[in-house]
């Protein structure tokens, strides 16, 4: 028999019980943090069409979609040697559908089809699995969870706002100090209009999104190698490395043509940057907070010619921000952690075609999509938990050979009274128990007194608190709810 390779496929993940629990701890934070801001709970299947998925991200973007063969004979009806037949054209043949992508698509099909039925706007969030089958490396793997929050059915400004604001809030309670990057679509439209080549809108993004990978040379060199004047390239460059928020905006107020219509596109971005200020700068409070999250630091501020926003979360306005989906098509996000390497943790925009593919016109969208992942991979690092997590309360052993009755009457009490207990199946000494409950982190060591299991009211329990190394000794009712009030009143007041 051959042997069996013994290894995860790469760029997926598995995690132990403390990280899942660390996970599942952010995962309640996030949920909360949407849900105070009106967004309801949605979930969609992990397969879709190919035909929802092709088309909807760009040429890359197809070529990371995981597809999933027929079920069956996934040959049948593949006429001649499927070898000689075109890699694309066989791939239709024998595969109907793929593996999300992203959670955008899926949710802009639901729309389409159950318009009807949603209240209108329609808020959801959605945490769910999405796969691409990218090439892994740190931050970025082949099956890793996203984070979504969308507003469809709604063209006002204020959707924009609201979710900047929810970005800064969520970052600050993290204590992740970041820095969110505005621009839009149209903006950049009006910019390919205004150097003369509309038409290379997208190679000239895809350009700029390189700024920070290759530098300002290199860019320059590619663009006007798409045919961009090298005039027009030297002042776009300009353009983007402008620090100063008014700057930029005198920059293109003087650079682009001054008709309505850009005029219009300058002004919702001076709107939402404008309105910005009141919802930035109310105070966040620092008693909010995830279970088990760090508590937030003071807020301070940080008021200049750049950005009036707190000093954990500075709002720019990046003419060069691009993002690659090609289903944007109004004012667009990204938001990158300080001093790391992880790049982009969250990111989205305004979509405002994306269900009339679905046979839905006239439905607006603006969405952000959080990198759950890296946020989790970042809190790692800054040590945001010092220690292995206690997700168990309470160890009900025994010295002794006693019966099964007596020590699940013990444990189902502690359960009761709201305590997470572990019951040990196999006599072990004192000794040994509170050796495991040190290992595993557990809080509180019981031991029965009273073995009389004929009658089970009086029995009297003795508690070892590992953590101060007292005990409590007493009747087990009231025992177990006194070290359930006493960890619940930790927890508050944490």
């Amino acid at each position: 028999m051959a042997k069996i390779q013994v290894s995860t496929p790469k760029g997926v993940r598995e995690f132990s019980p403390s990280e899942t629990f660390q996970r599942n701890e952010l995962l309640t934070f996030f949920r909360t943090l949407f849900e105070r801001y009106g967004f309801l709970p949605f979930e969609t299947g992990a397969m879709e069409n190919l035909s929802v998925l092709e088309g909807k991200y760009g040429e890359e973007g197809d070529r990371l979609l995981f597809r999933i063969l027929n079920s069956g004979d996934y040959l049948d009806g593949v006429e001649g040697d499927p070898r000689e037949m075109p890699r694309k054209e066989l791939t239709q043949r024998i595969c109907e559908k793929g593996l999300r992508y992203d959670l955008t698509v899926p949710f802009a099909r639901y729309v389409a089809t159950h318009w009807q039925e949603l209240p209108h706007p329609f808020k959801r969030y959605q945490i769910q699995p999405v796969w691409r089958a990218d090439r892994p490396q740190k931050g970025r793997y082949r099956e890793f969870l996203q984070c979504d929050v969308d507003i469809v059915g709604s063209q006002s400004l204020i959707n924009e706002i609201e979710l900047l604001g929810l970005v800064a809030q969520g970052f600050y309670v993290l204590g992740i100090p970041v820095d969110i990057h505005v621009n839009s679509r149209l903006i950049l439209e009006d910019i390919a209009e205004r150097m003369g080549h509309p038409e290379l809108l997208v190679p000239m993004t895809v350009a700029l999104d390189k700024l920070d990978k290759i530098g300002e040379e290199a860019v320059a060199e590619e663009l006007v190698t798409l045919g961009f004047a090298a005039g027009e390239v030297d002042h776009l460059l300009t353009l983007c490395s402008e620090k100063s928020l008014v700057g930029v905006f005198m920059q293109l107020f003087d650079w682009l043509p001054k008709t309505p219509q850009v005029r219009r596109h300058l002004d919702d971005l001076i709107t939402i940057f404008v309105s910005l200020q009141p919802v930035l700068m109310v105070r966040c409070d620092p008693e909010w907070k995830g279970e088990n999250l760090p508590r937030a630091f003071e807020q301070r501020m940080v008021i200049d010619d750049s950005h009036f926003w707190p000093e954990h979360a500075a709002v720019h306005f990046t003419p060069s921000l691009a993002r690659g989906l090609s289903y944007y098509t109004g004012t667009i996000f990204e938001v990158k952690a300080r001093d790391t390497a992880m790049g982009s943790i969250c990111g989205g925009g305004r979509y405002d075609n994306l269900t009339e593919i679905f046979g839905l016109k006239g439905v607006s969208g603006v969405g952000l999509s959080f990198g759950i992942e890296r946020i989790y991979d970042i809190m790692l690092e800054r040590k945001v938990w010092d220690a292995a997590p206690s997700m168990i309360d309470c160890l009900c052993g025994c010295e002794e050979e006693v019966s099964f009755s007596l020590v699940l009457y013990v444990a189902n009490v502690a359960r009761q009274t709201g305590l997470r207990t572990l019951v040990l199946p196999d006599a072990m000494k004192l000794k040994k128990q509170m050796e495991y409950a040190n290992k595993h982190n557990i809080r509180w060591v019981v031991v029965a007194i009273n073995l009389d299991a004929s009658n089970p009211e009086p029995i009297s329990l003795k508690i070892r608190d590992m953590d101060s190394g007292e005990e409590y000794t007493g009747n087990c009712v009231e025992v177990l709810e006194k070290i359930s009030q006493i960890t619940n009143n930790e927890l508050e007041n944490r």
